[in-house]
C-alpha cells in the first residue's frame, strides 16, 4: 500500500496566528491533493528563535495555545496526519523545547518529538530532548528529526535500527543575513539535500524534508527514495507543497543490507560467510 505525503513550505514568521493561517491553507491543499500525511517546517507554528524574536521572555504562550487548538481542529476537518514544528514548555521557563507536534486525523495529539542535537547557537534558547520518536501511519513507521540533526548519521542509524520506514525531517534553514548567506547558506543548498540522499540510501529509508521558504532559504521541500533518488522536489523560496507516494521499501535495491543489518545489531567484525 502506498502512502501519499505532502512536504510544505511557507515563509515562517514571528506571528503564530499568521503562521496558523498558512498551515491551515496548506492542509486544505494537501487534502485536495489526496495526501494522508503532511509535514511542515521547524517552528512553523511558533516562529523560530532567534530569527523571528531574540528571546522568549515576552513570548505569548496563550496565543500559541490558541492557534495550536485551531490547527488541531483543522487537521480533524481535513482528516490528515500532521507533523508540525513548534515550541513547547519545559521545566526551564527560559529554555523551552524545539519540537515537532504529531497530530492524528481526528486532531488529537499523537505525540511530540523534541529536538535532541541543538546547534551551538540554539543552546541559550532551547532545552534538548532525550528520545527518538516514532509513530505509524497505514503500516509505515515514521521517525522525526529536526534541522541540525541532519549532520549526524547516528540519528538516521538509530531510526533504521528501530524499524522506521521513513524519516520526516523539519528544517528552518533560511532567512540568512547577506554575509552569512555568502559564507554558509549557499553551500548548504547542495550539502543538505545531498546528505539527506546519503542518509536515505545508507539506511534504506524514505526521507521527507520540509523547510521555510523565506528569502535566502537553502533548499525547498523534497522526498527522497530508499535508493537515494529524488522522488519529488519543490522550488526554493516559493510557498507551496510537493507531494509524493511512498511505496514499500522492498521495491528498491538495497546493496548494503547484508552488512547494515549486522552493524545495526552491534557486530562490527568483517563477515567471512559466502553469499
Amino acid at each position: 500500500m502506498n502512502l501519499r505525503v505532502g512536504a510544505a513550505q511557507f515563509p515562517v514568521g514571528g506571528d503564530p496566528a499568521a503562521n496558523a493561517d498558512e498551515v491551515c491553507s496548506l492542509m486544505d491543499a494537501a487534502r485536495a491533493g489526496g495526501a494522508r500525511l503532511v509535514v511542515f517546517p521547524e517552528s512553523a507554528l511558533s516562529g523560530y528563535t532567534p530569527a523571528e524574536f531574540p528571546d522568549l521572555a515576552t513570548f505569548d504562550w496563550e496565543a500559541l495555545d490558541r492557534v495550536t487548538e485551531r490547527v488541531r481542529e483543522a487537521a480533524a476537518s481535513a482528516g490528515l496526519w500532521v507533523v508540525l514544528g513548534t515550541i513547547a514548555r519545559s521545566g526551564d521557563p527560559d529554555r523551552p523545547r524545539n519540537s515537532a507536534l504529531v497530530l492524528a486525523p481526528d486532531g488529537s495529539v499523537q505525540g511530540r518529538y523534541d529536538k535532541r542535537l541543538l546547534a551551538r547557537s540554539e543552546l541559550a534558547h532551547f532545552q534538548p530532548g532525550s528520545s527518538p520518536f516514532l509513530f505509524e501511519v497505514d503500516g509505515y513507521r515514521c521517525g522525526v528529526a529536526i534541522c541540525h540533526e541532519w549532520r549526524y548519521p547516528e540519528v538516521y542509524r538509530e531510526y533504521a535500527r528501530l524499524g522506521a520506514d521513513v524519516v520526516l525531517h523539519l528544517w528552518y534553514d533560511g532567512a540568512y543575513e547577506s554575509e552569512a548567506w555568502e559564507r554558509e547558506g549557499k553551500g548548504l543548498m547542495e550539502v543538505i539535500p545531498a546528505t539527506a540522499r546519503a542518509h536515505a540510501v545508507c539506511n534504506h529509508l524514505w526521507v521527507v524534508g520540509s523547510n521555510t521558504s523565506k528569502a535566502r532559504s537553502a533548499f525547498a521541500p523534497f522526498v527522497v527514495r530508499p535508493d537515494g533518488g529524488v522522488e519529488a522536489a519543490g522550488e526554493r523560496e516559493r510557498a507551496g507543497m510537493v507531494m509524493a507516494d511512498l511505496s514499500p521499501r522492498a521495491g528498491f535495491t538495497d546493496g548494503s543490507a547484508h552488512h547494515r543489518l549486522r552493524l545495526l545489531e552491534g557486530c562490527q567484525s568483517p563477515t567471512t560467510a559466502r553469499p
